[in-house]
């Protein structure tokens, strides 16, 4: 296979890229922001790039509609359109890179009295001996049920790995992290207990790092979803996984990267580990959670829309790859259906309005919109596209709401 090289300014990005492949998508394969919101069909008119130096393929019909005869003779092109056949250097223009939108993560508080899924615990061992050779993992739980009466049974395998060098390096003295039966993490003690809480929006990803022993929100951040760059909305990700399947591990492995970035930005800020956070929370629409798990998304594009699965979740968050405490789980809400996720879910139960008495009205206002009516605990809910109506992505002077714009 032939590679070329292409350099992208004024980013000053490069990288090889082989012969069959747009320009558009060797720009993402080297991490270069170049919007795409019809995800490379040529319908948005939103890659457009300059072709200063090599040769590539021969302008398509909708570019030839798009640039004038001297525009083309310049070297403007649509990237998603455009295969290179040389070796090129491309000049991108300000609109046509993806512009860090502004992050809403501020919102009104509710004071509560968290009941965290995990508990944190004091262990006090005896080292053992040659009157008592029991093993460390069995005198760890034996103490534990004993000194807080408590019925754990297990200890997660990657804390069994570390658990007797610690120990010992401890002065047989720990801070058990217990969720249900299961020994999840031990730390010395003591230890903060932290949660992570994600909402994986279709454009935008916000997380809050928060003390699980107070339940004070100790850090916000919000970061844009890179799932992006294979289109803005729904439907064309969805169309992208039905068409290439092999990317449904490409559009879970960037959101991932992400999360995890998130984390560490997020426990820099207030001086904590990774490490720390024991216990972690997903929300999102239904394609969102079914592209972050790697879920079949074919049903999801033709009506009725069923999701592939519609209740709740716990998942080991090394199985998706993420790293916080040793044996922490991820809990994913539940979807209602194809397109009214677990984000939905989420605003329904942290407002209660499905306790409230008489009529209400309970909007999610995203690029996918939900919005729920409820009558005396009875709830009917529709979904629908807000992306084009907030994003000014198909407006001529439009622009999503980032510097310049007016709020």
């Amino acid at each position: 296979m032939k590679f070329y090289e292409i350099d992208f300014e004024p980013v000053g990005r490069r990288g090889q890229c082989p012969c069959g492949k747009s320009l558009l998508d060797c720009a993402h394969e080297f991490g270069v922001g170049i919007t795409r919101i019809c995800a490379g069909k040529g319908k948005c008119h939103s890659c457009k790039v300059q072709v200063l130096k090599g040769t590539v393929s021969e302008p398509t019909s909708s570019e030839r509609e798009l640039f004038s005869s001297q525009e083309l003779e310049d070297g403007w092109r649509l990237a998603c359109q455009t295969y290179p056949t040389s070796d090129c250097k491309l000049s991108i223009p300000p609109l046509s890179m993806t512009t860090p939108q502004r992050m809403q993560v501020e919102g009104l508080g509710i004071a509560f009295r968290p009941e965290p899924a995990v508990g944190s615990y004091r262990v006090e061992v005896s080292p053992p001996s040659l009157s008592d050779l029991g093993a460390d993992a069995e005198r760890i739980l034996e103490r534990l049920n004993h000194q807080h009466q408590l019925h754990c049974h297990k200890i997660d395998i990657d804390v069994l790995r570390k658990l007797s060098p610690q120990l010992r390096s401890w002065n047989w003295e720990c801070q058990a992290s217990v969720r249900n039966d299961e020994v999840i993490a031990l730390n010395p003690w003591p230890r903060r207990q932290l949660g992570l809480a994600i909402d994986l929006g279709t454009t935008k990803i916000a997380g809050y790092l928060v003390d699980l022993n107070n339940g004070q929100t100790l850090a916000a951040k919000g970061i844009m979803n890179p799932q992006i760059s294979y289109g803005e909305d729904i439907i064309s990700r969805i169309t992208h996984v039905i068409e290439s399947p092999t990317e449904s591990a490409w559009l879970k492995g960037v959101v991932v990267e992400a999360l995890s970035h998130l984390a560490v930005d997020l426990c820099a800020d207030v001086k904590a580990e990774v490490e720390e956070i024991v216990d972690m929370v997903v929300v999102g629409n239904t394609a969102m959670h079914h592209l972050l798990l790697e879920l079949r998304v074919e049903s999801l594009a033709y009506a009725p829309f069923p999701p592939a699965v519609g209740q709740a979740l716990d998942i080991k968050a090394r199985d998706l790859g993420l790293h916080i405490a040793s044996g922490a789980y991820v809990y994913v809400l539940p979807n209602i259906a194809g397109f009214v996720g677990a984000d939905h879910v989420a605003m329904l139960l942290a407002t209660e309005v499905w306790q409230a008495r008489g009529v209400q009205i309970a909007i999610d206002i995203g690029t996918n919109t939900e919005i729920s009516l409820v009558d005396n605990g009875n709830i009917t809910t529709v979904s629908c596209a807000s992306g084009p109506a907030f994003e000014g992505g198909h407006i001529k002077d439009g622009m999503r709401a980032a510097s310049g714009a007016i709020e």
